[in-house]
């Protein structure tokens, strides 16, 4: 099994080992080098849209949202100035020799599972962005595998880092057409979250991100190619969509679409290659917000019931949740992707 050896070596770097003022410095004189490699190893047709024009010299967050593996490449390959990436992956890390040319444009690695980690991988974007350079990041944390959410809840990381760097957020949705191989991209105006309360700046954040997904699901690939490279500014592209008239009504799909959206989800997963099923712990860790329970907290009492004859009061009391528990597990992308990851 291939390792990256040196990377692996550098995930545990602190802050002050990660990389140097003069570090960042060189990967903004290189950029351009780097942004038409990125591009030419995406294997991916990459229409950009839409873009605002941004203040030349300045640094931004550019806060992504997450859909498929190749993604991070995509973002990269249209974003106009030097930017560091926010890798939470570890199994990619560790064996995706592609990861070694994020490494050069810049890489900040979190585990997401470790506290620690995810602390050190916060000061090393501050460091990034205190030093000029820009900031790529993905707030839902994990790829969006919902079937009716434009946008999953987002961690709160994206704020404070903003607010503790007076950097704005620049919003930026990739989506991907994997049957015909292509990237749709569209960004929106930066935002400033000075004055913004936390909760009222994730959900504004929240709302561009799905707005930008919406939209650029109305735009046909042959819509986006007629546009002939012409990139359009983020409220040119709004009036864009809103004047579209893609519909596509339930009742012309057939079969069963939570399966068909599964199995979808499985196929973008499987363009890398995942080297254990341990990984989707990490890879499918999405955000909880504290004193909100999900699904899994809810029912996870009925683990500690004795089910037997004797109980048979019990069981007949729980059935109800016992077969809605059932039904819960069909729409869990982790176990799912657990028992079927490599069939």
């Amino acid at each position: 099994m291939w390792k990256n050896i040196g990377l692996i070596k550098s995930k545990n770097l602190n802050c002050d080992e990660f990389t140097t003022e003069r570090g960042i410095k060189i990967r903004r004189i290189v950029h351009p080098l780097m942004k038409r490699i990125i591009k030419s190893k995406t294997g991916k047709e990459t229409i950009l849209l839409s873009y605002p024009t941004l203040e030349d010299g300045k640094n931004y967050i550019f806060a992504a949202g997450h859909s498929f593996p190749g993604d991070i490449a995509n973002d990269l390959a249209v974003v106009d100035r030097s930017t560091y990436t926010l890798i939470g992956t570890t199994d990619q890390v560790d064996h995706n020799p592609e990861m070694y040319f994020l490494w050069l444009n810049g890489m900040i690695y979190v585990n997401k599972l470790s506290k620690e980690s995810r602390k050190e991988a916060y000061k090393k974007m501050v460091k990034v962005l205190q030093n000029n350079s820009s900031v790529l990041l993905f707030p839902e944390g994990v790829l969006n595998n919902t079937e009716n959410q434009n946008c999953v809840p987002l961690y709160p990381g994206v704020y404070h880092l903003s607010q503790e760097t007076n950097v704005p957020v620049v919003p930026i949705v990739a989506n991907y057409d994997h049957n015909n191989n292509a990237v749709l991209i569209a960004a929106s105006d930066p935002i400033d979250f000075n004055g913004y309360e936390k909760k009222e700046a994730l959900i504004k954040l929240r709302d561009e991100i799905a707005s930008l997904r919406f939209n650029l699901s109305r735009v046909s690939l042959s819509d986006a190619r007629s546009l002939n490279g012409i990139v359009l500014d983020p409220e040119e592209f709004l009036f864009l969509s809103d004047n579209l008239n893609i519909q596509c009504k339930r009742e012309d799909l057939v079969g069963d679409l939570h399966q068909k959206h599964m199995e979808e989800r499985k196929k973008i997963y499987s363009e890398v290659t995942w080297h254990s099923s341990e990984c989707w712990d990490e890879e499918i860790m999405s955000y909880h917000e504290k004193g909100v329970d999900n699904s899994s907290e809810v029912y996870s009492f009925l683990d500690k019931i004795d089910y037997n004859e004797k109980n048979g009061d019990v069981i007949r009391i729980l059935a109800p949740l016992l077969v809605d528990r059932e039904e819960q597990k069909k729409y869990d992308i982790k176990l799912y992707m657990k028992q079927n990851w490599n069939k």
